[in-house]
């Protein structure tokens, strides 16, 4: 399936608490390019709320780091980034 972000790499969460429009198209995009054992949240829910919290720049990060996901063999280690692990917080 192609893990390209659909969100052009911008995004306008603010740390609001509130899933915005980047926050949900990321967590769509994440949890369809990063499935099963390369899963960085246990469900939509908990991707929104961590999502919600997060700086614009550290969304834009692990939005540019999914957009690396072109395959499966792509997946590792950038779902990991995608998800906020090393680098992107």
């Amino acid at each position: 399936m192609g893990g390209t972000s659909s969100t052009g790499g911008t995004s306008s969460t603010g740390g609001t608490g509130s899933a915005s429009e980047a926050c949900t198209t990321y967590c769509g995009d994440i949890e369809v390019s990063c499935p099963g054992t390369d899963s960085q949240f246990t469900d939509a829910a908990e991707c929104l709320t961590e999502c919600a919290d997060l700086a614009s720049a550290d969304l834009d990060c692990r939005i540019v780091h999914l957009s690396y996901v072109l395959s499966e063999a792509d997946r590792n280690p950038h779902c990991d980034h995608a998800g906020g692990v090393s680098q992107c917080n």
